[in-house]
C-alpha cells in the first residue's frame, strides 16, 4: 500500500486546521458569555482603598463599595 505525499500532508493540515478553528469556536463562546454577564458594566479601581469593582456603565462617578470614595472608571 503507497502513500501519496500530498496525503501525508494534507491529512495532519486538515486535523491541525479543524483543532484551531475547534479552539477559537470554543474562546468566542466563552468570550462571548462573559460580555453577555458583564457588558453593561465598566471596570474602577478605587484610590483609597485599591478595590476593583464593576459599575455600571455610563455613570462618570462611582462610590466605592467599600470605602465610599467617589471614582472615575478605569476601563469602560
Amino acid at each position: 500500500m503507497l502513500i501519496d505525499p500530498l496525503q501525508l500532508f494534507t491529512l495532519p493540515l486538515a486535523l491541525v486546521l479543524a483543532a484551531l478553528f475547534l479552539l477559537a469556536a470554543a474562546y468566542d463562546f466563552l468570550i462571548s458569555r462573559r460580555r453577555r454577564r458583564h457588558g453593561n458594566k465598566t471596570i474602577c479601581r478605587c484610590s483609597g482603598c485599591r478595590h476593583i469593582y464593576a459599575a455600571p456603565r455610563h455613570v462618570p462617578l462611582t462610590h466605592c463599595p467599600q470605602c465610599g470614595k467617589a471614582n472615575l472608571p478605569v476601563r469602560k
